[in-house]
């Protein structure tokens, strides 16, 4: 893992609970890796003669997409952006329910991206795709699937459809760090999958989770390990 580079590199993350799991996370891997110090600190802006770290703080409420992406928007303009070498959030799985109007959030998003890096040239913006949550588990729901009487809610297609455009928009950038993959990635290949509504859309593997959605030591130790390469190589 080349944390050389990152020594050297001021890096924002927003987040809320499933960000908290990867900033765990990271703090367990670079355990795992003694060498070069990586500071990491919780704080909404970067304090004067602050040096290379990782800053990371909450970002809006959970349940409403917008506030997060309004608190994001105003943290990288009160200090955050020119400063910081890397700027990012993330939207949690419960940012996305049955009512999300995944375009309307989508186009929000995108202005809302685009209008900072025009302001920030100096920082580069990451995308994040949105986490997953685990299939429902048990005899019941298993055999309902099986005669076509999904369990699943309709959150797992409104995330996937959010994940689809922003990976159409910012694939080719090489900006994109893409959570939602990694958590539903076997190391064989394949992909954790659900059916809902006779749509497919992938889910989060249930040995990363102890709870259906936060992420437990062994999905902290995947995700974690893959942000820092992805950050390290980072254009």
């Amino acid at each position: 893992m080349e944390l050389n580079k990152l020594a050297a590199k001021t890096i924002f993350f927003g987040h809320q609970s499933v960000g908290g799991n990867i900033i765990q996370g990271i703090e367990e891997t670079l355990k795992a890796h003694p060498g070069p110090t990586l500071t990491i600190r919780q704080a909404e802006s970067l304090a004067s003669g602050q040096g290379p770290a990782i800053i990371h703080t909450v970002v809006g409420q959970n349940t409403d997409p917008l506030s997060k992406l309004s608190a994001f928007d105003r943290q990288v303009r009160a200090g955050i952006g020119g400063r910081a070498d890397i700027a990012f959030f993330k939207f949690c799985y419960v940012d996305f329910g049955q009512n999300t109007d995944v375009d309307q959030l989508f186009a929000a998003y995108k202005q809302t991206m685009a209008d900072l890096s025009s302001a920030y040239p100096q920082t580069t913006f990451v995308h994040v795709t949105a986490p997953l949550t685990a299939a429902r588990q048990g005899f019941k729901v298993m055999i309902k699937n099986l005669i076509g009487r999904s369990e699943e809610p309709i959150d797992h297609l409104r995330r996937h459809q959010f994940n689809e455009l922003l990976r159409r928009e910012y694939a080719d950038t090489g900006r994109i760090f893409d959570l939602a993959a990694i958590e539903s990635t076997y190391l064989d290949g394949k992909i954790c999958t659900v059916s809902v509504n006779n749509q497919t859309a992938p889910c989060l593997i249930i040995d990363y989770t102890d709870d259906g959605g936060h992420l437990n030591e062994a999905g902290r130790k995947v995700v974690s390990t893959q942000l820092l390469k992805f950050l390290a190589n980072l254009d």
